[in-house]
């Protein structure tokens, strides 16, 4: 061990060896502090100062406008976009007509029952021949207006009727009446008939008449149109 002696001993730097080493980082600090104040220029120090000055200053505006605007952001209400609904278009379909073939209804026209009638035999009466003849020119949808007009009574305006009827013929295979049997008194004659499509019998025992004039055997306009509604075609 050392005696209490050796601690006043001193080197030639005036340190004392028993100093401990705070003291001696003490005075190292204190001569580098003042090699470093030897070195710089008291104006250089002070512009130093001023610079890290204006830099906090610089950072604690940055931060406070950071700092604002994202307050502003939190507090601004965030808009949904609306969108509108597309109106909507009803089209309606297009209507189509289908193309029927028209069948005439049954006719009704009947005569009075008081007047008899015989099953018709070709050449045993000349009216009555000429009754049947009558019939096939009016009714056959192949023969023309002048041909019909002289065994109508009244055939005035009947032009497009007939037409019309000749195109129904057509499309049904041809259209005609044929009488069956035939019954006169005076210049009134009952006539029972059948209806025929393309040659066949459609509709029998339908009930019709024949008029006797100065032209001779005629059917009336009545009678005629008749015929026509029931072929769905119509008179004037």
């Amino acid at each position: 061990m050392f005696s209490e002696d050796c601690v006043s001993r001193q080197n030639d730097d005036g340190v004392s060896r028993g100093t401990d080493a705070a003291s001696v980082f003490d005075k190292l600090s204190d001569k580098e502090a003042g090699r470093t104040r030897a070195v710089i220029a008291p104006e250089t120090l002070e512009s130093l100062e001023l610079s890290m000055k204006r830099s906090i200053v610089m950072v604690v505006l940055i931060a406070i406008v950071a700092a604002a605007c994202s307050a502003s952001e939190e507090a601004a209400p965030s808009e949904t976009p609306t969108t509108e609904a597309a109106p909507i278009t009803t089209t309606e379909a297009p209507t189509t007509t289908a193309t029927s073939t028209t069948v005439p209804s049954t006719p009704t026209t009947v005569t009075s029952d008081e007047i008899e009638t015989s099953p018709v035999v070709s050449g045993e009466d000349p009216d009555v021949d000429a009754i049947v003849d009558m019939y096939d020119v009016v009714f056959d949808n192949t023969t023309s207006f002048d041909e019909k007009a002289p065994f109508i009574t009244d055939a005035s305006g009947l032009e497009e009727t007939v037409e019309k009827y000749a195109v129904a013929g057509e499309s049904m295979g041809g259209i005609a009446l044929q009488p069956d049997s035939v019954g006169i008194d005076g210049n009134d004659a009952r006539v029972v008939y059948s209806l025929l499509f393309a040659g066949n019998v459609a509709f029998s025992d339908l009930e019709g008449e024949a008029v006797l004039t100065d032209n001779g055997w005629q059917v009336s306009r009545e009678f005629f149109c008749e015929i026509m509604i029931l072929a769905r075609i119509g008179c004037p």
